[in-house]
């Protein structure tokens, strides 16, 4: 709760998870301050430090996100197919190193790689869809950005437009906000400024104290550029002074 209302402050304190916590309450404990730390404050080698403190499959896949926004690609790729490898890795950690590896691997060029990790990680979405609903999302968000690093609008538009319509069906807020942000980023590379400008608002309606994937600040400079493409550039520079202090 305190990290989705952006209280980071008060979880980047050191401290511990109790006394009587099993192993997987310390490292929850750790993810959540390594994500203060790094998506709330941007303390990059703070982060990895708590992260690799505690080792394991579900750090590593942790990680591989602040590489993947780091613009470490070719490392995050690396550590999600290490991830991915692993016999035992725990559900979770599969979904998150499979999500990040599929927009490392976008983004580096390496798209028929991309789409393996996609097809493998939508099975394992499916099949552990009840411990991990947001699973299904995730490999579409990741899918999402690697089709618009390739280029591929179209498929990407398609993708995002489907994911969009479906949550609008369900109603289901937070998908949909994540969904009309990536809509929006395709339509401003496809030139579709009016519907870029009025999904990525969207956005910021649906998701102003819910931005579990941090993606307000993204979509506040997606936002940015769409105005100054139209060239609204006073209204683009407020914007990318609210995107510097989400």
């Amino acid at each position: 709760v305190l990290l989705d209302h952006g209280r980071y402050e008060e979880l980047t304190v050191p401290g511990s998870p109790g006394t009587n916590a099993d192993d997987s309450d310390k490292v929850r404990w750790a993810i959540t301050r390594a994500d203060a730390m790094y998506w709330g404050q941007g303390k990059v080698t703070e982060a990895e430090q708590i992260l690799d403190e505690i080792q394991g499959d579900i750090a590593d896949s942790s990680l591989v996100w602040i590489m993947l926004f780091d613009s470490r690609c070719a490392d995050a790729l690396a550590l999600a197919e290490k991830v991915l490898r692993s016999p035992d890795a725990d559900p979770q950690a599969l979904v998150w190193a499979g999500s990040a590896g599929i927009a490392a691997a976008g983004f580096l060029g390496a798209h028929e790689q991309a789409e393996a990790i996609y097809r493998r990680g939508v099975r394992i979405a499916a099949d552990n869809a009840t411990e991990i609903p947001w699973g299904p999302a995730q490999m579409g968000f990741g899918r999402c950005l690697s089709l618009l690093a390739a280029g591929r609008l179209n498929e990407a538009w398609d993708l995002a437009d489907h994911e969009y319509q479906a949550a609008a069906a369900q109603e289901a807020l937070a998908p949909l906000g994540g969904w009309a942000g990536f809509r929006g980023a395709v339509a401003k590379a496809r030139g579709q400024l009016g519907v870029a400008v009025a999904s990525l608002r969207e956005v910021l309606v649906l998701l102003p104290n819910y931005d579990t994937f941090r993606l307000s600040a993204a979509c506040l400079a997606e936002l940015a550029g769409a105005r100054a493409l139209a060239g609204d550039h006073r209204q683009a520079e407020r914007l990318l002074a609210r995107a510097d202090s989400p």
